[in-house]
């Protein structure tokens, strides 16, 4: 035992100095202000490809302005201190403006790089890895010619490692980059060439197959045989540290009793991880960092365990894992899972009860300490990812305690809508309210809208929450024990308490937040409603049992 311990610390310090490597060669930006790359040789240095004139106005005009326009866009919404790369991978958050601009500033940092003045030839690795998948070099450099002609517009064409280690030659349109989680063909980048007229015109006219052509005259083999042995090196390292531990530690795993969390083991993820009792400036930089990087995280992880099962965005769902019931694809409760304080709590005692039973720190989430719980969220990831392969198994008492709480919530929150339905029809009438939530909804996920209830006014939207009780304080209404206490885009809050036939109602009007308590000041309340109807009774908590 003592022989494979050495053997582990051996791999990980490994996987360290790669990391070190990494992010001392090969980092693109750092932040607050994304910064700009310098440029590694002079403008006139790659003139087989590219005149001095044409350079100089790519970089100074075009790269330095994606960076600066960046910037602003950055400074304005106060994301916080995300790097450039953070922000790619999770660019579907972000506005149209920020992603066509970190798209350009990424892409160019990476596309100065991949040039050199020196000729090259392609590197072992790289040469063996492109042998294999393409069949020789001449090949996939004729299959990259081809896609890179063929591209219609602006855009960039790639050579990725997708994630079943295979090489792929793939197109992006705009600034787009295959990194970013919404892209339709992702991986990781090894090399990339520039197709928008910028980049060529000024020497090649319209004669864009000449500067295709003469791309691999500059190439920088060296640089694209270190992203990919940075890429192949990390991931095989990493997977031998997780095989040998699953194999030493199957028993402990297995000796594991996953138990649901009582309120205080709760409040650990859903009041520090997701806490709103911060201010607005705050939250963009702990809370929101902290909800994407899980959010995110637990996503690719499902996305990476069920890939036949995952299905891509359209535009009447998210992307998520579906299952077939009778012939119609339904949206897992899986996806729910960053939404789910129970059932994420269940995976977090899990792991602490792992890292006890090996001797590892426990996960210790501290909302005041940032770089602290930002590598804890990360560490808890990594363990989740490690573990998946039982995590995620049917069979597995852990799998089946997620279920049940996920079911939970779902119930919960089903109850909760048609409770509030149930009132609002017996006070307002037939048809003044129709329920717009479901499984995978774009309309319930994105906007947040529970219910469309019909006013004189015209259509508004809804958002409904439980609530426990309200509190009257300095012409303001609390409205206490509420979940998910965050902002959503919608006309009005209603607030349902189903065990007492209760439905409050305000106007989406100078909001605030603490922990699970919504704030309105007094004139944003509308109406209290309550049933005239016995409310049906449903025991959610049987799942729990």
């Amino acid at each position: 035992m003592k022989k494979i311990e050495e053997k582990i610390d051996l791999i990980e310090s490994q996987i360290n100095e790669i990391e070190l490597t990494k992010n001392k060669d090969f980092l693109l930006t750092e932040m607050k202000k994304i910064g700009i790359e310098k440029l590694p040789y002079s403008y006139s240095a790659l003139k087989s490809f590219i005149d001095s004139e044409t350079m100089n106005v790519h970089y100074n005009k075009h790269y330095k302005g994606y960076v600066d326009k960046l910037n602003a866009a950055l400074s304005k919404k106060k994301f916080g201190d995300m790097d450039l790369e953070q922000i790619v991978k999770s660019i579907s958050k972000f506005s149209k403006d920020v992603r066509n601009n970190a798209g350009g500033a990424y892409n160019h940092a990476l596309f100065w790089k991949m040039l050199s003045p020196k000729p090259q030839k392609p590197k072992k690795l790289v040469l063996a890895k492109i042998n294999k998948d393409f069949g020789d070099i001449s090949s996939f450099k004729k299959k990259f010619n081809q896609i890179a002609k063929e591209n219609f517009g602006s855009g960039w064409v790639w050579l990725i490692v997708t994630d079943k280690n295979k090489l792929k030659v793939v197109t992006t349109p705009n600034q787009d980059n295959p990194l970013m989680n919404d892209a339709e063909d992702k991986g990781y980048p090894i090399l990339g060439l520039d197709l928008w007229e910028h980049a060529y015109y000024l020497k090649y006219r319209n004669q864009k197959d000449d500067y295709i052509k003469n791309f691999w005259s500059v190439v920088n083999w060296e640089f694209v045989e270190e992203l990919y042995k940075m890429k192949m090196e990390t991931k095989l390292n990493e997977s031998v540290i997780t095989r040998t531990l699953l194999e030493q530690e199957e028993d402990i795993v297995l000796s594991i009793t996953p138990q649901y969390c009582n309120g205080g083991e709760t409040n650990v993820i859903s009041k520090i991880i997701f806490d709103t009792n911060l201010e607005k400036d705050q939250r963009s930089k702990r809370q929101e960092t902290w909800r994407s990087m899980m959010s995110n995280g637990i996503q690719e992880i499902l996305k990476n365990h069920f890939p036949e099962r995952w299905e891509k965005p359209s535009p009447l769902h998210k992307p998520g894992v579906y299952r077939v019931q009778n012939g119609i694809k339904v949206r897992s409760l899986l996806n729910n899972l960053t939404s789910s304080y129970t059932a994420l709590c269940v995976i977090y005692k899990f792991i602490n009860d792992y890292l006890r039973l090996t001797d590892q720190p426990l996960l210790d989430f501290d909302r005041d300490n940032y770089e602290k719980t930002t590598s804890e969220v990360k560490r808890f990831l990594s363990i989740i990812d490690s573990l998946r392969g039982y995590i995620f198994n049917p069979s597995t008492e852990i799998n089946k305690k997620i279920g049940n709480a996920l079911k939970f919530s779902s119930c919960e929150g089903d109850q909760n809508e048609k409770v509030a339905l149930q009132i609002l029809i017996e006070n307002y009438g037939e048809g003044c309210a129709k329920l717009e939530s479901g499984l995978g909804l774009t309309k319930d996920m994105i906007g947040g809208i529970d219910c469309i209830l019909n006013t004189d006014e015209g259509e508004k939207t809804v958002q409904i929450k439980p609530f426990r009780a309200l509190k009257e304080e300095n012409s303001e209404i609390h409205v206490l024990g509420a979940s998910s206490v965050k902002d959503h885009s919608v006309d009005l809050y209603m607030f349902v308490d189903k065990d007492n036939g209760v439905l409050q109602i305000f106007k989406n009007e100078g909001v605030k937040f603490a922990h699970r308590t919504f704030i309105f000041p007094n004139t944003s309340h509308m109406d209290s409603l309550s049933a005239k109807n016995p409310i049906e009774k449903v025991n959610c908590r049987m799942y729990l049992v």
